[in-house]
Order: C-alpha cells, then structure tokens, then sequence
C-alpha cells in the first residue's frame, strides 16, 4: 500500500516538474486522489463485509417462518425470499452503510464468529444425499481431503532393465491426481469413504481405510 501512494506521489510530483505547477497544487491534487482511494477501497471492504454477514446471519436460511400480525407465514421458496431482500437493500446500495449488520454481532466480535455461527454452515443428509446450502462448505471438505496426509495414494510398478515387474508400491498420489478423483467421483461416496478414514484415523486400522486411485481417477480400497 505504501509503495503504492509512493508511486502516485512521484507521478504528481513529475507532473508538476514538466507543466511548472506550484508544489502547494500538486500537493493538493495528490491527497485529495489519496483520499479518494482510500474512500473507495473502505467502501469496498465495508460491502464485502456486510454481503458476508447478510448471507451468514442475515438471510432466510437461517428461519423456516416468520411472524406478522400474528399470522405464521411459511418460507417455502427460501432462495427467493433471500434475493428479494438483497434486492430491497442493494436498490439504496444499503450494503456500503457501515453499520448495516453489526447489529446482528455480538460485542467484540466480527465476521470470524459469523461464520463459525452460521445457520447455513451445516451439512444436510437427505436420503443419504449429501446437501449444502453454502457450497463453500463442499469445498473446504475437498480442501481437506486434498491435504489428508495417508489417505489417497496410488500404486507405482517397478520394472527391470527385461520389462519385467519387480515391484508394486503404495506411494501418496500427487496433487492432479487427488483433483481427478474428486471431480470425476460422485460426492456422496466420496464423503462417506472420507468419514470412514476419519473414524480409523490414527488406530492400527486406518491404513485399510485409505484410497487407492487409479489412472483414471477411479478408487479402491487396499485390502479388499
């Protein structure tokens, strides 16, 4: 950021060497520029904010229904009920208003809690389905999965100066690989077999647990 300002401060400053303005001018063109990136960065970072925290704690997924002039009143198209209220603050631009949703935080906290907190960070089985309503969520169980050390691996052959196979090892299977795997298998199996690694992890039977993939991205299990 530093570097930044340094870099437009030397261009007003040259600009000023070659047309001969006064320093007082260049000087003052140059904060009132500064001023105005740092308007526009602060409302950028104060929209992101408050978009996180209205998905987060502020959104009808977090209610089945809700209340009016006691009538219970069903939200039965939650996805439409949610952009109809983005669409209410965003016509005002509501989401650059500072304290739009710091209400909704508890005192001393920020968006770290909101989205350990969340309603809509949750996993739903439905019918042995797995189902996100943040698909966020999906993503940080393939992060994991990707980094699990001794959990997706690969078989490697090695062969003699004759072509014959001398020897078939279990080696960690490399980074394209893993990706392969999680973006050609269906998720539900793909979850299901990670939970099953998880529960063995760590006892004398997590390496019967461990998958084995195959060129084309296709798994097994090494004992059976």
């Amino acid at each position: 950021m530093y570097l930044k300002y340094y870099e437009l401060k030397k261009c007003y400053i040259q600009l000023g060497k070659k047309y001969k303005l006064p320093d007082d001018i260049i000087r003052l063109i140059y904060f009132k520029t500064k001023k105005s990136i740092k308007d526009h960065e602060n409302k950028q970072r104060i929209y992101h904010k408050n978009i996180l925290l209205f998905k987060l704690i502020s959104s009808p997924f977090d209610t089945k229904f809700h209340i009016f002039g006691g009538e219970k009143y069903i939200h039965k198209d939650i996805l439409k009920t949610w952009m109809k209220k983005y669409e209410e603050v965003n016509v005002w631009n509501g989401f650059y208003n500072e304290i739009l949703y710091e209400y909704r935080l508890p005192e001393g906290r920020n968006c770290e809690w909101a989205i350990k907190t969340s309603p809509i960070r949750k996993i739903n089985k439905n019918g042995g389905n797995i189902v996100f309503q943040d698909i966020k969520e999906k993503l940080m169980i393939e992060i994991k999965i990707i980094f699990e050390t001794n959990y997706l691996k690969k078989y490697v052959k090695t062969y003699t100066q004759y072509g014959d196979l001398y020897d078939i090892s279990c080696v960690p299977a490399d980074l394209g690989l893993k990706i392969k795997y999680l973006n050609t298998n269906d998720f539900n199996e793909i979850y299901y077999d990670y939970e099953n690694f998880r529960e063995w992890k760590g006892t004398v039977n997590e390496d019967s647990w461990v998958m084995i993939i195959d060129a084309f991205g296709d798994t097994t299990i090494p004992n059976l």
